[in-house]
């Protein structure tokens, strides 16, 4: 057959296979001796739920850390741990600037940001320095406020984000879903529908 492809120390190969549970689309042959480490899908996808399910561990542990998600029932917040969509920034990068329009929500997984408010001039002062089980944003869910202060990486960082229309869309406007949940404890009203 036709060669279509070269792998040397360090590369893997057949992982589509198992990872879609298809079959093979190319034959692998030596040129000279080789050692080889073998996986079988039982072993790959054991790995991978327990890969899977630590991710969704700490999704609902950062969730379960934030102040303005304390008010949610288990199955609001397992909604808002599902929604989290996850984005990486490099050491420097501003990811909220004051004066703009908010529309995200982040929670820091990894990493470090400062919060910084800026005057016209450009030149700030420090706010504070956030890190991992914290989140900066929280305005955005609730209303069209502009942002009160920048936010930017003090190091390589990763967050889990929610945007507002993603969550409007899931639990609908989040003070509306907190008197629901603080409804939901009066005594009183535990025996009606929802």
């Amino acid at each position: 057959g036709r060669r279509v492809n070269e792998k040397g120390p360090g590369n893997r190969f057949g992982d589509l296979a198992i990872m879609y549970s298809c079959p093979r689309n190319a034959t692998v042959k030596t040129e000279i001796p080789v050692t080889l480490w073998v996986m079988s899908r039982s072993v790959y996808n054991t790995i991978n739920v327990s890969h899977q399910e630590r991710i969704q561990k700490r999704k609902e542990d950062l969730v379960n850390n934030v102040p303005i998600f304390q008010f949610l029932d288990a199955v609001h917040r397992r909604t808002i741990v599902e929604a989290l969509v996850p984005m990486t920034f490099r050491t420097g990068e501003v990811i909220i600037r004051k004066g703009e329009v908010g529309n995200t929500f982040y929670i820091v997984d990894k990493g470090a940001v400062v919060v910084t408010d800026i005057e016209e001039g450009g030149s700030g002062q420090e706010l504070v320095q956030l890190g991992p089980n914290t989140s900066f944003g929280e305005r955005a869910l609730f209303n069209n406020d502009v942002r009160c202060a920048t936010v930017r990486c003090a190091m390589p960082t990763r967050t889990l984000t929610l945007e507002r229309q993603t969550m409007v869309s899931l639990l609908g406007p989040l003070e509306e879903v907190r008197h629901y949940c603080l409804l939901r404890k009066v005594p009183v009203l535990l025996c009606l529908n929802d």
